[in-house]
């Protein structure tokens, strides 16, 4: 009869063992959420240095614009010149700006937080891996494991708002550098012929 009762689990025990396999598992589970907070980080950091050079790009294309621009002017001066008599140039050059529309001015985008920014709680009081003298239990794992989940989607959220605060800059970039290829064209042609 005792072997029996040795060889038979008691309800306590078999709770006992369920918990133990759940606590592992959340461990484990808390170990993989960590490394994708970090992941996510990194991947927000990627995202705001490729903010800096896509504002560096711009301010390059906007300057390109500009020398084009002097380079048209600096061209229908020198188609003037070559003929022998010029004839107000400065009061045509005057009328021709009146009409001439302004270059686009240079736009501010929106930045949105940077990771400076942030007064999140840091990953590492969801996580802390010490021993502590208490023994921490799976419910503690757990809600560990929810508050990362809440980091983690208002990083992503941050991430999408940053990506789409950065569309409008990358179609700008492409607009001015079509608009200055086109111009390029015109001042090539331009000086072919004089």
């Amino acid at each position: 009869m005792k072997k029996l009762q040795q060889k038979t689990k008691t309800k306590e025990d078999c709770l006992e063992e369920i918990e133990a396999q759940n606590y592992k598992t959340s461990l484990e589970a808390r170990k993989t959420l960590n490394s994708i907070l970090r992941t996510t980080d990194k991947t927000t950091n990627m995202i705001y240095e490729q903010r800096e050079v896509l504002e560096e790009i711009r301010d390059e294309s906007y300057f390109a614009r500009d020398n084009l621009e002097k380079s048209a002017n600096l061209t229908v001066k020198m188609k003037r010149a070559g003929k022998l008599l010029v004839v107000g140039d400065k009061v045509s050059d005057k009328i021709k700006s009146l009409f001439k529309s302004a270059p686009k001015p240079k736009q501010d985008y929106p930045n949105s937080i940077t990771p400076s920014d942030t007064t999140e709680r840091s990953m590492e009081e969801f996580f802390s891996e010490d021993k502590s003298a208490v023994k921490e239990t799976t419910t503690d794992v757990l809600m560990s494991i929810r508050n990362g989940l809440k980091t983690l989607h208002t990083k992503l959220a941050n991430q999408n708002k940053e990506l789409k605060n950065q569309v409008p800059l990358i179609e700008d970039i492409t607009e001015t550098n079509a608009k200055s290829s086109t111009k390029a064209e015109k001042v090539m042609k331009s000086l072919r012929k004089i």
